[in-house]
């Protein structure tokens, strides 16, 4: 993991990733991006910045004396189960597992009673994951119809051990070192590879991503100065939200398949088109306000779930892409 106080040590990775973003946007015909639209959207991003969201992911966290290595552990628990929130049926339409229209708010009920019933792995108290703490969740998944409960298992299968626990203390052991804490894309990277199975399978590492910006808005409410440098985690949402304020217009053909429901896969062109996209406005959002990542894209998410934008969505039709697969 990189710690810094003010130079960045190792930038390439990055402007890498952001170069095949802007090769993959250019000369595409699936959506026109006009970041000329970017200013009511800006002007909402500000009202909506606060985001507390992270507790939900973790256990109850001491504000005065804080558990670092505890929080980081709980939070790559937690952030393993994002996503893998669509399927698909027999007749190849695809489905979303939710509450209220929400995968995040289905998973955190599903967690809330793994919590309850203490089916969460915890090596540092020597509960780790074994026939023990799968016969406890396997009849949790099946009630509540989780898809993709195989992976959900294997996630806790190569985090529930002491290996694992033994990693995230150690990475912010080393990390709150220093002045400031900065995450890059290195650091995402590594995630990926030390955890391929909770964390990898995605060449954007979006739930790497993810993770490293929910510690980030973590430590900083702790008090602890922190910054990730790294690509925004574009999935389905942040290209909903860019439609709704007109600066992605998709295609003809794209928005059907949108309106449809039609299932895309995560390799096709359309989803990688529109989530480099994304990744790539979300740069210019940066730039244009000079917020951190952490706090536009936690204002995006915010967004998501404001009475104007979901009246919005729904009035025009703005459907986000359904895509099967465990990192959406």
């Amino acid at each position: 993991m990189a710690i810094h106080n003010t130079t960045l040590l190792r930038p390439n990775i990055k402007e890498q990733w952001l170069e095949t973003c802007r090769r993959e946007a250019v000369g595409q015909n699936h959506v026109i991006i006009d970041t000329s639209k970017l200013d009511v959207l800006i002007n909402d991003l500000k009202a909506v910045r606060e985001f507390t969201n992270w507790r939900n992911y973790v256990g109850p966290v001491d504000p005065s004396h804080p558990d670092l290595h505890r929080l980081a552990y709980e939070m790559a628990l937690t952030t393993g189960m994002i996503g893998g929130y669509i399927t698909v049926d027999e007749h190849n339409r695809a489905h979303k597992w939710h509450v209220n229209g929400s995968g995040s708010d289905a998973m955190f009920s599903m967690l809330d009673k793994f919590r309850e019933i203490g089916a969460l792995p915890d090596p540092a108290n020597g509960k780790v994951y074994g026939a023990a703490l799968r016969a406890q969740i396997q009849p949790i998944l099946t009630e509540r119809g989780v898809p993709l409960p195989d992976y959900r298992l294997a996630v806790y299968e190569e985090l529930g051990n002491m290996r694992a626990y033994q990693y995230f203390g150690q990475l912010i052991s080393d990390c709150i070192k220093g002045n400031q804490i900065i995450f890059d894309c290195e650091d995402v990277q590594n995630l990926a590879r030390e955890f391929p199975t909770t964390f990898g399978g995605d060449e954007l590492n979006k739930k790497a991503s993810l993770y490293f910006l929910f510690m980030s808005l973590a430590l900083n409410e702790l008090g602890q100065s922190t910054k990730a440098d790294i690509l925004a985690p574009s999935e389905y949402r942040m290209p909903q939200v860019f439609m709704a304020y007109g600066i992605f217009k998709p295609s003809t053909a794209l928005k059907k398949k949108l309106r449809d429901k039609t299932p895309l896969a995560q390799g096709s062109e359309e989803v990688r088109v529109l989530r480099m996209a994304s990744i790539l406005v979300v740069e210019e959002i940066m730039k244009q306000t000079g917020l951190p990542l952490q706090d536009v894209d936690a204002a995006l998410y915010n967004i998501t779930k404001t009475k104007p934008f979901l009246e919005a969505t729904r009035a025009q039709r703005i459907e986000h892409m359904m895509v099967p697969a465990r990192t959406f």
